[in-house]
C-alpha cells in the first residue's frame, strides 16, 4: 500500500505487532529511565515531583486496558518527558523548525499536560514546552523510518521551546500557585 507523506508517496509496510513488541518494551523502559533522570534534575533545582509506577501491558492485545498516566507530576501539573538522540542545548539549537510533540493518535490523552520536557541524550540538556491551546498544528504523513509507516504528528514551532532555566522558573511559579 502507498501512502501520501509530506515529501511524496511512500510504500507503507505491513505493521507486525509481535516483532514490534520487543522494541516497544525496550523503548518504554529506556523512556522511564529518562523520566527518573528528569525528576532528579528537577529536584536539584528545588522542584518536587512524583513519578507514577511504570505499568507495561502484558501483551499487545491488552494495550487498550493500559492508559498513559503521565510521565511525572509537579503538584497537579502533568509533565510529559521525551528523550531524544538529537543534539541540542538551547531552543535555537533545536534540529529543525518544528518540534514533534506527539502522535495525533495518542495526543488526546496527553493534551492536558501542563508541560513537556525534551531531553537530548547526547548533551543531557532539557528544554521545556508549555503547550497552549491554538499553538500547535498537525503535520500529516510524516514518514517514520524506524517503523516504516507514515504517521500524523502534533507539532509546534521551535520558538515555543523554553530553556531549562525558564522551565524551572515556570515550575517554581506553579508550585507557589502564581
Amino acid at each position: 500500500m502507498f501512502v501520501k507523506t509530506c515529501d511524496g508517496w511512500r510504500q507503507q509496510m505491513a505493521w507486525n505487532a509481535a516483532a514490534d513488541e520487543d522494541r516497544f518494551r525496550a523503548d518504554i523502559t529506556l523512556g522511564h529511565q529518562w523520566v527518573l533522570w528528569a525528576a532528579r534534575q528537577l529536584s536539584y533545582q528545588g522542584i518536587t515531583s512524583t513519578v507514577p509506577d511504570m505499568q507495561v501491558r502484558p501483551e499487545f492485545g491488552e494495550r487498550r486496558a493500559f492508559r498513559d498516566q503521565g510521565d511525572l507530576y509537579v503538584g497537579s501539573c502533568r509533565v510529559e518527558v521525551r528523550s531524544l538522540q538529537s543534539r541540542f542545548t538551547t531552543p535555537g539549537s533545536w534540529p529543525g523548525r518544528f518540534v514533534r510533540v506527539d502522535l495525533v493518535s495518542v495526543f488526546r490523552e496527553k493534551k492536558d499536560a501542563g508541560l513537556f520536557l525534551f531531553i537530548s541524550r547526547p548533551t543531557r540538556s532539557i528544554l521545556g514546552l508549555r503547550l497552549r491551546k491554538g499553538t500547535w498544528e498537525i503535520q500529516r504523513g510524516v514518514f517514520d523510518h524506524r517503523r516504516q509507516v507514515a504517521r500524523d504528528w502534533v507539532v509546534v514551532g521551535r520558538d515555543q521551546l523554553m530553556t531549562f532555566e525558564a522551565t524551572i522558573q515556570y515550575l517554581h511559579e506553579k508550585q507557589a500557585g502564581l
